[in-house]
């Protein structure tokens, strides 16, 4: 007796044992759950304009202990963390939503970049956030750190937008920037 919920599959073609037949199904099912470009695009965008409001907040705590308002170093730190886990996300999702958006525009140049700078941010932000958990560290020297990165953020952020706007399809109605 069959049950209506019941999924029936044809059998599966195995090339090089089961393991090849799981990855294939499993790259089919990351290919499935892939956003449309039009969102890829907006969440981009959206995403981009949340991190800037969280590194404006974070750079103005930042100055005020560079101008001498050291009890915001705990401030510094919330924030910094805010930042870096959403900072986290995104690149997850750009490289799992965009990346392969990007390489099937044929833009693997545009890829590559973006897979550079995430490297990039990874490792100075993550060193830097254990620095302020570090009592020995410097306070100042190491909020110049943080502003110096958030600014580099912004830079890159501007050149993705330029970067990956331009290489994706803009959808109906819309400016490809």
């Amino acid at each position: 007796m069959r049950h209506a919920n019941k999924i029936e599959a044809s059998p599966p073609q195995y090339v090089g044992g089961g393991g090849a037949t799981i990855a294939a199904a499993a790259a089919a099912a990351r290919e499935a759950s892939r956003m449309p470009e039009a969102g890829v695009r907006e969440k981009f965008v959206e995403d981009h304009a949340r991190l800037r409001g969280k590194a404006e907040v974070c750079e103005c705590i930042a100055l005020r202990i560079l101008r001498g308002d050291e009890d915001l170093g705990s401030a510094l730190l919330l924030k910094g963390e805010e930042i870096r886990d959403h900072l986290v996300r995104h690149m997850d999702w750009e490289e799992r939503e965009l990346l392969p958006l990007l390489r099937q525009s044929g833009r693997s140049d545009i890829a590559s970049g973006l897979v550079t700078r995430h490297t990039r941010h990874r490792e100075h932000f993550e060193g830097n956030l254990l620095s302020l958990h570090n009592t020995k560290t410097q306070p100042i020297e190491l909020t110049k750190h943080i502003v110096e990165f958030l600014r580099q953020l912004e830079c890159d952020m501007q050149r993705e937008e330029e970067d990956v706007l331009g290489a994706l399809n803009p959808g109906p109605g819309r400016n490809a920037g």
